[in-house]
């Protein structure tokens, strides 16, 4: 349900609307008084009708993860307490450097120095395969006669 003052995130891209998954808008009404989708763009603010708004969710707060691709003047990041083994493994320098990265102007980091030092000192290491992959095939190449 849309209601003035509802903070949005597309969740879809919509090319025709030039809206995109991570945009963040507003629902506000216009001029008139009906209910739109405000986005910033480069030469300002523009309104999209609900009806031809793609699918959003409502976003008082996201996710590193669900930030990535999008930039925001400010970020402020909440860096978690790790007491979990899952939750240890996934606070690592690279979610710290993407959540960071989101920011043009200023990035608020809360949470200790411990917490700091942590997720710095920390490794996201991946295990995908694809340098195996890539070897493998790159030796069968070099073995192939020409």
């Amino acid at each position: 349900m849309h209601y003035a003052g509802r903070p949005v995130m597309v969740v879809e891209n919509n090319y025709a609307q030039q809206l995109f998954n991570g945009d963040v808008g507003i629902i506000w009404p216009d001029e008139n008084q009906q209910l739109k989708a405000w986005f910033a763009s480069d030469i300002g603010l523009r309104s999209i009708s609900l009806t031809r708004l793609p699918a959003v969710e409502t976003v008082f707060a996201m996710t590193v993860h669900k930030s990535q691709g999008s930039e925001f003047e400010q970020v402020v990041m909440l860096l978690p307490e790790t007491g979990s083994a899952q939750i240890a493994s996934l606070c690592s320098r690279e979610l710290l450097y993407t959540g960071i990265t989101r920011a043009k102007k200023g990035c608020t980091l809360i949470g200790t120095a411990e917490r700091f030092k942590g997720m710095v000192g920390r490794r996201q290491l991946r295990f995908s395969g694809l340098a195996e992959v890539l070897e493998h095939h790159a030796q069968q190449s070099a073995t192939r006669p020409d």
